[in-house]
């Protein structure tokens, strides 16, 4: 699928325990030091974290991961595929988090 194949846009939703092994695919392609698919799983369970997809169709298109430290928002990571890059999807995700 490329970024372009469907008619209907990506939308932007929490991460849940389905997306761990795409998640991990995605950020091991794209991140030199990637976390390991153990300490995503810890992430998506802990209540510090906070994590957004962008998702089109079953396709993980990007993910925003964060904490959440008293008023503060911590960014760890944000990842985006190659074919969704230059779309501003990150900026969206950015978005998404602060609100």
């Amino acid at each position: 699928m490329t970024a372009g194949a469907q008619t209907t846009g990506p939308i932007i939703r929490r991460l849940n325990r389905h997306d761990l092994d795409p998640w991990h695919t995605l950020q091991s392609q794209a991140l030199p030091d990637a976390y390991s698919k153990a300490s995503l799983a810890t992430e998506l369970n802990s209540d510090r974290s906070r994590t957004w997809a962008v998702v089109q169709g079953d396709e993980l298109a990007a993910v925003l991961l964060a904490w959440r430290v008293l008023d503060e928002l911590q960014v760890l990571q944000i990842v985006v595929a190659p074919p969704w890059r230059r779309l501003g999807i990150a900026r969206a995700l950015m978005r998404r988090a602060i609100e």
